[in-house]
């Protein structure tokens, strides 16, 4: 079989996947399912119609999902009956579900979580709806973790042009509408153990500047055990601009312990000097800049 370009995700990856009609939904679904469990990862899907009508759909599609379903390869819920039980949506719940839903693949002998989310139901008035653009930066965080991945379906018919654009700017990339196959990732972002910190690859602007200051944000928490300023490395960075500069330095400041810059590309490095923020390089992005 021809790989697709969701063979190219790899953990870590969070990917708001915008899409403008059914076929396309549904050969994402089925490409993604196929991706997730050939790499052997458990695949969980929070859908908005039943668990029975995502089967079926998928079976069409040539996945035979019921076998997986039997397995515990593939899992799938109605939203409706989950995070939105109550009537609601709880974004600290969903977080957290998303936490519970990794230890268990892994604990089950996984490689490690492929999640799934179709959000069409973030057209409705459902309460808690106007929390979504949180949830969706706060879910860095997990998936920051380098053990789970997300996609993120958005109907690109019923939700306006700037609300979409907002939900997006919290994931680290976007995806479509339409097929694409020499997409990558925009931005990937891992936590680090040695040192412990975060490390960035790829591009960050405006469009993914809040999924970044989220995982920024989140990150002393995330690493209760470590000691000292925690290390970004931005060996791997493409591009950012100015305000990401400002939004390191508001990091080194927030965050107890403060944070290092390494690997610092010469003109990201220029820009935090230019903001105020050279104390945060590391020595050898620190002399490159003063030489």
């Amino acid at each position: 079989m021809v790989p697709s370009l969701f063979d190219r995700l790899v953990a870590g990856d969070h990917v708001c996947n915008v899409y403008d009609d059914e076929e396309q939904r549904l050969t994402t679904i089925a490409r993604f399912v196929r991706a997730g469990v050939g790499g052997g990862n458990r695949v969980v899907h929070f859908s908005v119609g039943s668990p029975e009508q995502v089967v079926d759909e998928l079976v069409t599609q040539g996945v035979d999902a019921r076998a997986l379903c039997e397995t515990g390869a593939l899992q799938v819920y109605a939203a409706g009956n989950t995070y939105l039980a109550s009537g609601s949506f709880d974004p600290e719940a969903a977080v957290d579900g998303w936490r519970r839903a990794l230890a268990e693949a892994l604990d089950a002998g996984y490689t490690g979580l492929w999640a799934l989310g179709d959000m069409a139901w973030a057209a409705s008035e459902i309460p808690g709806v106007e929390r979504l653009h949180w949830y969706e930066a706060e879910a860095n965080r997990v998936f920051s973790g380098g053990q789970a991945l997300a996609l993120c379906l958005y109907d690109r018919r019923t939700m306006p042009p700037e609300a979409l654009d907002r939900i997006s700017a919290a994931h680290p990339s976007r995806l479509g509408p339409g097929p694409d196959e020499s997409w990558v990732p925009l931005l990937r972002m891992w936590r680090t153990a040695v040192p412990p910190g975060l490390a960035l690859a790829g591009e960050v602007d405006a469009s993914n500047r809040e999924a970044l200051a989220a995982t920024l944000a989140g990150l002393r928490e995330d690493l209760p055990d470590a000691r000292g300023p925690l290390t970004v490395d931005l060996s791997e960075l493409r591009f950012a601009d100015a305000a990401v500069a400002r939004l390191l330095i508001e990091g080194h400041r927030a965050l107890p312990g403060g944070i290092r810059v390494v690997g610092c590309p010469p003109q990201v490095a220029r820009l935090l000097r230019v903001s105020g923020g050279e104390e945060i390089l590391g020595a050898v992005d620190r002399a490159e800049v003063t030489a």
